[in-house]
């Protein structure tokens, strides 16, 4: 008829298939948010390599100013030289030159901006431009419970800018 340890232990068995179920359930949820999160940092890394690209690229076919070109030059060579795979070393490898980027490029707005004061290409401006096309990452930290967020679209506990 009935096994009396089935139908003792019919509680445990329930809880261990529901906690199983839980934990596939939530494995499959984080690695969905990891992909959705690897792709939006990679758009927002290449974004802005392709806008200081862009912007370099005008400079140096409209200034006179052969210090500028040169540097313009030298931010496309390195550029051209980035590796766009995803393997370890070649995103912290990425990272490093992308900090040199905008360094390189930070100069050259500087010495643009000081020979055309009517054209004007601000720093921030470009990088703000950026955020608006590729977005901010917004990251998830478990102890704030509430923080303001000036963005409609921002569905999670904190707000960072990575």
């Amino acid at each position: 008829m009935f096994d009396d340890d089935e139908v003792l232990n019919l509680e445990d068995k329930f809880y261990r298939e529901g906690f199983a179920d839980g934990q596939n359930e939530n494995l499959e949820q984080n690695l969905l948010e990891g992909r959705q999160y690897g792709l939006q940092v990679g758009f927002q890394r290449v974004s802005i390599v392709g806008q200081i690209q862009s912007i370099c690229e005008t400079i140096q076919a409209v200034t006179t100013n052969n210090s500028l070109k040169s540097n313009c030059q030298m931010v496309l060579d390195e550029v051209k030289q980035l590796s766009f795979t995803n393997n370890e070393s070649d995103v912290v490898h990425f990272g490093k030159v992308l900090v040199k980027l905008k360094n390189k490029f930070r100069l050259i707005l500087m010495v643009w901006n000081r020979s055309n004061k009517e054209q004007k290409i601000l720093y921030d401006d470009v990088f703000a431009v950026n955020q608006k096309v590729s977005g901010v990452l917004m990251a998830y930290t478990e102890d704030t419970k509430e923080v303001e967020s000036n963005s409609k679209e921002a569905n999670q506990d904190a707000k960072h800018d990575w």
